[in-house]
């Protein structure tokens, strides 16, 4: 079996190397995941545990003449959230080259627009597959081509139906009502009688 780590490389994982990143999530084992996930692809990480020390991470970095290239953000971090961060990063004009990654488990509606308003490039659900998370670094690095820089930044997921198979004993818990709930989260619900 290939890996998405042999698929990622053999797509040029040069393309990341060398580049600076910035892991901001309050969850140490997600933030040992991605710094060492972004480390295999030759990143450059660093890593904060709160949303209210990541601008200043940012501009230190940048005085230093080390400048983050993105930002793997949580949204869900409590008191001051990702989209808290994005607002505070946003309001330093020599972070506006900073790329930010939002990362969610709890993906809400509205949570697009306020990304785009909030100038994030790429919004991802966790868990996040490795290839999904090197695809949207790579398109925050490479240069867009001008079709791709017309369209907005964020856009609405494209909804693919998963099948899920329900095969419960309760007669309750098989109720249209109960599977209905996973049809309108775009699952084709299969019912074991």
């Amino acid at each position: 079996a290939v890996s998405t780590v042999d698929t990622a490389a053999s797509h040029g994982a040069d393309e990341l190397t060398g580049r600076r990143a910035l892991i901001v999530d309050d969850n140490p084992v997600n933030r040992r995941i991605f710094v060492e996930q972004l480390t295999r692809w030759q990143v450059s990480v660093e890593a904060v545990h709160r949303g209210r020390d990541a601008a200043a991470q940012l501009l230190e970095a940048a005085a230093a003449g080390r400048p983050v290239d993105f930002v793997l953000l949580d949204a869900n971090m409590p008191g001051f959230d990702g989209f808290d961060v994005a607002a505070d990063i946003q309001q330093h004009p020599q972070l506006s080259a900073v790329g930010i990654v939002m990362l969610t488990s709890s993906g809400r509606s509205g949570d697009a627009a306020r990304c785009r308003a909030l100038g994030i490039k790429r919004y991802l659900t966790k868990p996040v597959r490795q290839l999904d998370l090197y695809d949207a670094l790579c398109a925050l690095v490479a240069p867009a081509p001008a079709a791709e820089a017309a369209r907005p930044a964020v856009a609405q997921a494209e909804v693919v139906p998963q099948r899920v198979l329900v095969a419960e004993d309760n007669l309750v818990n098989r109720s249209e009502e109960h599977t209905s709930e996973l049809q309108s989260l775009a699952y084709l619900v299969c019912r074991l009688l």
